[in-house]
């Protein structure tokens, strides 16, 4: 990708891939939380151009496009590094990742995924999206495969994207643009070792974040895991752990109220359990963390 190229990605294209939405729009384009205000910017002060090609911080008076975007953002010292960057959230010509379905879709169209093959997490989108997100690749292709399907509805437009098993040998599907999981929908088992701790988290992005940061050290056989996958499946978390004759469990969901009734459930089933989420207090959940920690570093 060249910088031509990489500027005729929508600056919202990236910052929905982050986790960014905007909080409201007028003639003047879409408004977003700054990432740089010191005092949280409770009034959106990053403004996108109505075509979505152009930011204004009003905060810190930053702009430009979105490679300056990305190098203020992620902290990249280079354009090549920020063109790594957008490149993960890049539709493809000629081979798509995956786009939203047109409104009006039925789910159980949206669902109907057909796996073709599994191979290495090797595609530089994939991996500059995880590592946009924190994620470096050694981490990345330890833990995800890259997963290549198409729609029932769809024989004839191939997809892909980072897949995470489950233990039903389904996969949970992500790219820059959408979430999915290719049936049998289940939790994760990452470890089951005797006389080690479960940490227990809400998603892979989540799990990935605490090898990053040294919560779970890579190739270290000291740590059990569970990734729901969803909180619904809170209640075959519970049992999987009751299974294990865990004696300690960390909870690291999300500081929403879904992760706040999982986190009540497990520790209700488990007396001697803990939320272990209280050192991200400030963020949703881990991952935001990290890419925080990150930006913390590098500015």
């Amino acid at each position: 990708m060249n910088c031509a190229q990489a500027k005729t990605i929508p600056i919202p294209t990236l910052l929905a891939s982050l986790g960014m939405t905007p909080l409201r729009y007028d003639s003047q384009g879409s408004f977003y939380r700054s990432p740089w205000s010191p005092n949280g910017d409770h009034h959106p002060s990053l403004q996108v151009s109505p075509d979505g090609h152009a930011f204004h911080d009003w905060s810190s008076g930053k702009s430009g496009s979105i490679i300056d975007l990305v190098m203020q953002f992620e902290g990249v010292m280079s354009v090549s590094d920020a063109l790594h960057v957008i490149e993960g959230v890049a539709p493809a010509n000629l081979t798509p990742l995956l786009t939203p379905s047109p409104a009006g879709k039925k789910k159980k169209e949206e669902s109907a995924i057909i796996m073709d093959y599994v191979t290495v997490l090797r595609d530089r989108r994939l991996l500059g999206y995880l590592w946009g997100r924190g994620i470096h690749r050694e981490v990345a292709v330890e833990y995800c495969r890259e997963v290549h399907y198409h729609l029932s509805t769809r024989p004839d437009s191939p997809y892909y994207a980072i897949g995470w098993r489950n233990d039903s040998g389904g996969y949970e599907l992500r790219n820059a643009f959408v979430k999915q999981a290719a049936a049998p929908k289940d939790i994760s088992t990452v470890t089951d070792l005797a006389e080690c701790p479960f940490f227990v988290f809400e998603g892979f992005i989540d799990f990935l974040s605490a090898v990053e940061i040294g919560l779970l050290p890579s190739h270290a056989a000291t740590w059990n895991a569970i990734v729901m996958n969803s909180t619904a499946l809170v209640e075959k978390t519970i049992v999987a752990l009751s299974n294990s004759n865990a004696s300690t469990v960390y909870c690291l969901l999300d500081h929403d109220d879904a992760g706040r009734r999982a986190t009540h459930d497990i520790i209700e089933a488990f007396p001697t359990a803990t939320d272990y989420s209280s050192f991200y207090e400030a963020y949703n959940d881990l991952n935001d963390y990290l890419v925080e920690r990150i930006r913390g570093k590098t500015a």
